[in-house]
């Protein structure tokens, strides 16, 4: 049992374990120590899952297709004209600038 333990402490690419105990033995103990350090585990791949999520959100290919989704997308803004609005405050260098990126990838 304390084998395992150890082995858990050391692993952290375990995603599940499974506890099934034996009629007759009581391994309440050693169950509530596997499932605290289950949980360790799995609470820090959801940490990490957080900050992959966050360093692609920050990468400029995410913001400029995000960019593009607002820019082109109608239903969101109907009676608003994003278009006529860039053309208006940045000329048409935005639209150049997208029309690049998109030309790039």
């Amino acid at each position: 049992m304390a084998e395992f333990v150890s082995m858990i402490k050391g692993h952290k690419n375990l995603v599940k374990v499974k506890f099934e105990s034996s009629k007759g033995c009581d391994h309440s103990a050693f169950k509530k120590e596997v499932d605290f350090f289950v949980k360790k585990i799995k609470k820090t791949h959801k940490t990490m899952d957080k900050i992959d999520d966050r360093r692609e959100s920050c990468t400029t290919d995410h913001l400029f297709k995000g960019l593009l989704a607002m820019i082109e997308d109608r239903d969101e803004h109907q009676k608003m004209p994003v278009r006529k609005f860039f053309n208006n405050t940045f000329d048409a260098s935005i639209n150049d600038a997208i029309f690049a990126l998109m030309k790039r990838q």
